[in-house]
């Protein structure tokens, strides 16, 4: 459950629902065959076994429900959050961070790990469900401009980063992480090259 989902709840008078934090490939505290619909979107990519996860969401669907879920196939902010941090090695605001090309704990590489043909259709299949429909589509992302008073363009461009960047602070190795990225995002901006602008 995603942070302040109980404030959202709250705040918009939600009164018949009810907010629980939980590890998806362990929700034991739902009996079987809870729900008439599992929605996943784009979660599958941020656990360790994606597999667990989707046994379970079948264990909890009903006879006859539906599980409806999203991953990233390509995901072109990888390419982003690499710039970022290519930028701020570049700038010497960090040595050592991790290795790209490494296996070391790649939330980059492990953003794509449906990209496969038919990786995502089999884990589906294997957990129990049966497949119903598949869409392939590709999603247009519209990043805000440097000038922009929004976090919201960085804060998409860093996703795949955000961990790092939040352990760098923490850890007092660059308490100033993801100002540095912001900036590294704002460069990448006003590239030319990198960046195609609607007229």
């Amino acid at each position: 459950v995603g942070k302040g989902i109980r404030e959202e709840v709250v705040k918009h008078g939600l009164s018949n629902m009810k907010v629980k934090a939980l590890d998806p490939s362990h929700m034991a505290s739902f009996p079987d065959k809870s729900f008439d619909v599992v929605v996943c979107s784009f979660g599958l990519a941020f656990l360790n076994s994606p597999n667990d996860t989707l046994k379970e969401f079948y264990r909890l669907t009903k006879p006859g429900g539906s599980l409806i879920l999203s991953v990233w196939e390509d995901f072109s902010l990888k390419q982003l959050s690499e710039f970022i941090v290519n930028e701020m090695q570049a700038a010497g605001n960090f040595e050592d961070f991790f290795d790209l090309d490494s296996s070391s704990p790649g939330v980059l590489s492990q953003l794509t790990p449906f990209a496969k043909p038919h990786e995502i259709e089999g884990l589906i299949t294997d957990s129990g469900f049966n497949l119903n429909h598949v869409d392939h589509e590709t999603a247009r992302i519209i990043l805000s401009e440097a000038s922009c008073k929004s976090d919201f363009g960085v804060n998409v461009a860093t996703l795949a980063i955000r961990p790092f960047l939040q352990e760098m602070e923490k850890s007092g190795q660059n308490k100033n992480a993801f100002e540095e990225a912001k900036k590294a995002f704002e460069s990448l901006l006003r590239d030319p090259f990198l960046v195609s602008r609607d007229k």
